[in-house]
C-alpha cells in the first residue's frame, strides 16, 4: 500500500517534454526530463511549471518544491539534455520564513548567459 502511494506521488512530481520542431516535417519528441533529486519525487513540486531555452541551455522552474528552485540543463553533443545544477531560492536569506512560500521559479527566462527568475509571492516582512 505504501509503495503504491509513493509510486503515485512520484508520477505527480512533474516532467518536461522536449521536442524538435521543423515546419516542413513532423515534430520529433525527445526523452522526457524529470527532476534529478529524490527530494522532488513528491506530489505538488511543480517541476516543469515554467521552462525557457536558449541555445543549448534549458531552465526549468519548480516553484512548489521544498527549496523552491530552478534546474539548469545543457544539451550535449548527441542532442540529449543533461542535468547541470539546481539553483536554490535566494542564497543566504536573512529570514527563512519570508522564503517559505514565495513561489521562486514561477516564471523563468534565459538568454545565455543571463537568466531571470520570477518570485511572485516575495514578501519583505
Amino acid at each position: 500500500m505504501l509503495s503504491n502511494l509513493v509510486s503515485q506521488l512520484s508520477q505527480d512530481a512533474g516532467r518536461v517534454y522536449p521536442y524538435i520542431l521543423d515546419p516542413l516535417s513532423d515534430a520529433v519528441s525527445l526523452p522526457s526530463i524529470e527532476a534529478e533529486e529524490t527530494v522532488y519525487e513528491i506530489a505538488g513540486v511543480n517541476f516543469g511549471f515554467s521552462v525557457s531555452i536558449s541555445g543549448n541551455l534549458l531552465l526549468i522552474g519548480s516553484p512548489g518544491s521544498i527549496i523552491r528552485s530552478i534546474h539548469l540543463y545543457y544539451q550535449d553533443g548527441g542532442g540529449q539534455w543533461q542535468f547541470s545544477q539546481i539553483i536554490p531560492n535566494a542564497p543566504n536569506p536573512a529570514n527563512v520564513d519570508i522564503l517559505r512560500d514565495n513561489k521562486f521559479g514561477w516564471s523563468v527566462a534565459i538568454n545565455s548567459p543571463y537568466a531571470l527568475v520570477g518570485m511572485p509571492k516575495y514578501a519583505t516582512r
